[in-house]
């Protein structure tokens, strides 16, 4: 009786080990950042080329990347909070 209860509680905790370990390799809720851009020149190609690559979503970021022209209306952009 004693080994068979052993036995019981060696797999109930293999049971909540695979469990635990499936829970760590979740993936992690992406932070949403809306980011904004006034030019399309060449000083702004770190932005397409984090986006195009994937590194903002490997490090834990959802950018999304839009184009406003005119730095005036970026400026209104961000006072009112929209991005």
């Amino acid at each position: 009786m004693r080994t068979n209860n052993f036995i019981k509680l060696c797999l109930l905790t293999a049971l909540g080990l695979l469990v635990a370990r499936a829970q760590l390799h979740a993936q992690p809720v992406l932070e949403r950042i809306n980011a904004i851009y006034a030019s399309l020149a060449g000083d702004h190609a770190a932005l397409y080329v984090a986006q195009e690559m994937g590194l903002f979503r490997k490090y834990g970021l959802d950018v999304n990347l839009s184009y406003t022209a005119g730095a005036a209306q970026v400026i209104q952009t961000m006072m009112a909070g929209e991005l």
